[in-house]
């Protein structure tokens, strides 16, 4: 079988990602075991994409769950300029600042780390179709309220969730 150049460069593609990926695991599995020895402290950001009711989540090629556009704060800059840099990076999207919500501050401790996670809001309006590498992030797509109880989700996303829907309860202080 002959193979055309379009399908070799496809093939050849897809082993570059998949060689990608595999560092990405290799590297994350090292940073946890770093992170197991130092409990370091981390400081992050991260943007909750809506379209109406439905989430846009992604996954990653090194971490189990779905979680939420995001990653650390560089050294100089805002959490806010992460946030955006983020989005873009991860799903193509580049975000205006007023469009985002002042940040809800989550605090926790994940992954043998104490993370201090910086999460803005920001309505996308009619869904805007995200896109991936398939290196870092494998896959994103929206996730509307019927779907999210029965996914994996990353301690993040859950108590963001639930922090969301109890401020949208009825009586529930603002």
């Amino acid at each position: 079988m002959v193979q055309s150049d379009t399908e070799r460069q496809d093939l050849g593609q897809s082993l570059t990602d998949a060689s990608y990926r595999l560092g990405y695991r290799l590297a994350f599995a090292g940073l946890r075991v770093w992170w197991w020895l130092r409990r370091p402290e981390a400081t992050g950001a991260a943007v909750a994409l809506w379209s109406g009711d439905r989430l846009l989540l992604v996954q990653t090629s090194y971490r189990r769950g779905w979680e939420l556009p995001g990653g650390g704060v560089r050294a100089g800059e805002s959490p806010l300029a992460a946030a955006l840099r983020e989005a873009r990076e991860e799903v193509g999207i580049a975000l205006e600042p007023a469009r985002l919500s002042s940040p809800l501050v989550i605090e926790d401790y994940f992954e043998h780390r104490h993370d201090r996670v910086h999460l803005y809001e920001s309505e996308l309006g009619p869904a805007v179709a995200p896109t991936v590498d398939r290196r870092e992030i494998v896959a994103a797509r929206y996730f509307d309220a019927g779907e999210r109880p029965r996914v994996a989700m990353t301690p993040l996303v859950r108590r963001y969730l639930r922090r969301r829907e109890s401020l949208a309860a009825p009586g529930a202080a603002r």
